[in-house]
């Protein structure tokens, strides 16, 4: 916990800061119920855009939060190739549900939920390519990598015990408590 009130002082982590300060508590037993269960990535999207855009989307998450990737990509139309749809069209197994959100500003929007296996960069991709920027970051415990995707770009690093965390930028390590997480597992 201090890791993250010091985190959300430090402007230079702004979307990490803005995480803290709406979800609080929240985000760290959100990633520790995911802890117990491997192979759920983790997700954190800020979406920017403008006023009308994120009222629409506000709006849609209003109605329902379940299967949010509907918002930006319909369905499979052919429920037999749901499988190779999902991962082209979202870059993930599954469609996800928004298991927490808000709204941050007039222009921007913060949305928590879990993916299977890793991130939706193909969903996050697609949504850069409609004018809407993108900033998320993702962590998976299970199999052991954390990352961010930033308007087109995601860089993504492995880790396997305390000394390979000094390859990863140390912010996304005490964004998600990485090292306590490690540290836990070693007692």
């Amino acid at each position: 916990m201090v890791a993250l009130n010091a985190l959300a002082q430090d402007s230079r982590c702004m979307v990490s800061a803005n995480i803290f300060k709406v979800f609080g508590t929240d985000l760290v037993e959100h990633v520790i119920r995911r802890i117990v269960m491997p192979n759920w990535c983790a997700n954190t999207l800020e979406l920017s855009a403008s006023k009308e855009k994120i009222d629409e989307f506000e709006s849609k998450l209003n109605i329902s939060s379940e299967n949010f990737f509907d918002l930006f990509i319909p369905p499979s139309p052919n429920p037999d190739e749901w499988y190779e749809y999902n991962l082209e069209k979202y870059g993930c197994k599954w469609n996800c549900n928004a298991n927490d959100w808000e709204r941050t500003s007039n222009e921007s929007l913060l949305v928590i939920f879990d993916s299977p296996w890793g991130p939706p960069t193909a969903l996050y991709d697609t949504l850069v390519a409609s004018g809407v920027d993108v900033y998320a970051e993702y962590y998976e415990p299970g199999m052991c990598f954390v990352g961010r995707y930033c308007d087109g770009f995601d860089r993504s690093y492995e880790y396997s015990d305390l000394d390979s965390l000094d390859n990863i930028p140390e912010d996304l390590v005490e964004s998600w408590n990485i090292r306590e997480s490690l540290f836990m597992e070693d007692e």
